[in-house]
């Protein structure tokens, strides 16, 4: 997969667990971000974005606010 496949793949997961009334702005600014944190690596993009987004520590996951007393 090059750079942007998984870049596209990983902003797909996040938005599809926001409410579609944030996706789009969601959207365009985490890819934005996750490219300038591949592009800086000093690395192919490929191997950049590989390591950046690799296992299961990146991928986003759910997690229910709790509030503290």
């Amino acid at each position: 997969m090059t750079a942007d496949e998984l870049i596209d793949g990983y902003v797909a997961e996040v938005v599809g667990l926001l409410p579609r009334a944030q996706r789009r702005d969601v959207a365009m600014e985490l890819r934005a971000l996750l490219a300038e944190e591949v592009d800086a690596a000093g690395t192919p993009r490929d191997q950049a974005a590989r390591e950046l987004l690799r296992g299961s520590a990146a991928r986003p996951r759910w997690r229910r606010a709790t509030a503290r007393r």
